[in-house]
């Protein structure tokens, strides 16, 4: 099972419980008082993000889900962990 926190990470944000107000009003602190995130810090992020697009996402998907239905192991890891 897949959930935010398997995307998410100190580089490209946080991840918070949805029921929790005080914790998102901590992490909204914490990143504001950041200031801005560095060029060189966007720029991996950008880099990064390709790796969600809805393209390779849905090509994960179908392949994890025919090698699941195969009963092949040996499927890719999810291309967020690459």
């Amino acid at each position: 099972m897949a959930g935010a926190s398997d995307l998410i990470n100190e580089l490209n944000g946080d991840v918070f419980n949805s029921e929790n107000i005080t914790h998102l009003a901590q992490i909204l602190s914490k990143r504001i008082n950041q200031g801005f995130v560095p060029l060189e810090i966007r720029e991996q992020i950008i880099k990064w993000s390709d790796c969600i697009s809805p393209q390779v996402v849905a090509k994960y998907f179908y392949t994890t889900l025919f090698a699941l239905l195969n009963k092949d192991e040996a499927h890719n890891p999810p291309p967020w962990l690459n």
